[in-house]
């Protein structure tokens, strides 16, 4: 071995010794900063006598104040873990409750107080799905929905072949009300009804399934929770539902018809209905309305041509009918009332008479008859909750 290589040899053998000399004093006095920084004057309560802290103050636990505490409901039933042992504390009471008004609470901050299942609870006669008469699906967003993001899935409501109406709780108003796509509004739920009948029957089975699809589909797309109704109990419902629609569903009828012959001319009829306060329509029927525009009877030829604005100055006809719909108009005795007195009226007027849907002579004993029996029914739908005239029965008769 060479000088050179000694040399060397011991110039490394100096560097390596003096590398580890100076990260040996840099750990020490790493370490003794560190005892510095987290020296504590206060017992070990694990390790320490007890009796060396017994003047230390005890802790008193956190816990959640009332107003968040329904935040805490969907883990309610995990076991809740004692990290303390017994011997070291005794139970602290719960402190004095302070008495202050309390505040009105912020509307941003009222979300916390709804519970998941909020849609469920949802009163018939508010702005929510009627259980009675739909079948409901309820969405549970994790994020709020915005109201344009509902567009395309009450497009495709109507696609399913019987009414669907949508809501949403709004996440600033904690209210519910009718989901519109241009609203602006933010929903955190939403719930969606399927009527269960109307007038061309009763809810079926591929319907119900292709609504399901739907609110899952639109579910999936917004990363929500998705939940129908039974879809047995909804099918049973609905054909008992419809068989009592179709028990109470009636339209009275009275007729004027011109005798001898004759012809009543469609101006003078146009003449007597707008004096009763009648407006005609451009399907060529005149109605008589209340004050918020809902027709409570109509007027049109008992002939098949219509009573055409442009064409009415040339028509006449051998008689005319005036239309009740009973399940649809609300205090329908006294419409009714108004109705026959209308068309006495009219009769004399044009020279015809009053008669039924069989063209027999309808004298005041048969339209007291007619008034008993409308009585009945508005009987069996007040017992069955929809009332005649009401916006339930507007949607069930329609």
């Amino acid at each position: 071995m060479s000088d050179l290589q000694i040399s060397l040899l011991a110039i490394g053998g100096i560097v390596i010794a003096g590398v580890y000399s100076f990260n040996l004093l840099q750990e020490r006095r790493l370490r003794r900063r560190a005892a510095e920084a987290f020296k504590s004057a206060h017992a070990d309560v694990l390790l320490d006598d007890p009796a060396d802290f017994q003047d230390v103050p005890e802790r008193i636990e956190p816990r959640f104040v009332q107003e968040l505490s329904s935040l805490a409901d969907p883990i309610e039933d995990l076991p809740v873990m004692d990290t303390e042992p017994e011997s070291v504390h005794e139970p602290v009471p719960e402190p004095e409750p302070v008495h202050e008004p309390e505040p009105e609470p912020e509307i941003s901050h009222v979300r916390a107080e709804i519970p998941k299942a909020a849609a469920e609870d949802v009163a018939a006669g508010s702005p929510g799905p009627d259980r009675d008469v739909e079948f409901v699906a309820t969405i549970h967003a994790s994020d709020p929905i915005p109201a344009q993001n509902i567009a395309a899935a009450v497009q495709r409501s109507h696609e399913i072949g019987m009414p669907v109406r949508w809501f949403g709780l709004d996440e600033h108003t904690n209210a519910w009300d009718v989901a519109e796509p241009g609203s602006g509004s933010t929903y955190i739920e939403l719930a969606v009804g399927l009527q269960l009948a109307n007038r061309a029957g009763a809810v079926n089975e591929e319907q119900i399934s292709a609504f399901c699809t739907m609110v899952e589909a639109f579910a999936d797309e917004h990363f929500a929770v998705a939940e129908c109704a039974d879809r047995q109990a909804a099918l049973q419902a609905a054909a008992e539902l419809d068989g009592f629609c179709v028990d109470v569903d009636v339209l009275i009828g009275l007729n004027v018809v011109a005798q001898g012959g004759s012809v009543f001319p469609a101006t003078k009829i146009r003449a007597l209905a707008e004096a009763a306060g009648m407006k005609l329509t451009a399907e060529g029927v005149f109605h008589y309305c209340n004050d918020r525009g809902d027709s409570l009877f109509s007027l049109c030829n008992h002939e098949s041509t219509p009573l055409l604005q442009d064409q009415i100055k040339q028509l006449s006809t051998h008689g005319i009918t005036l239309v009740f719909d009973v399940p649809r108009v609300a205090d329908g005795a006294r419409v009714f009332d108004q109705m026959a007195a209308l068309g006495k009226r009219m009769a004399s007027a044009l020279g015809g008479a009053l008669v039924d849907d069989n063209i027999r002579p309808l004298s005041d004993a048969g339209i007291a008859r007619i008034r008993q029996q409308l009585k009945g029914i508005y009987a069996k739908m007040d017992t069955r909750g929809i009332h005649a005239g009401s916006a339930r029965a507007l949607r069930l008769f329609s």
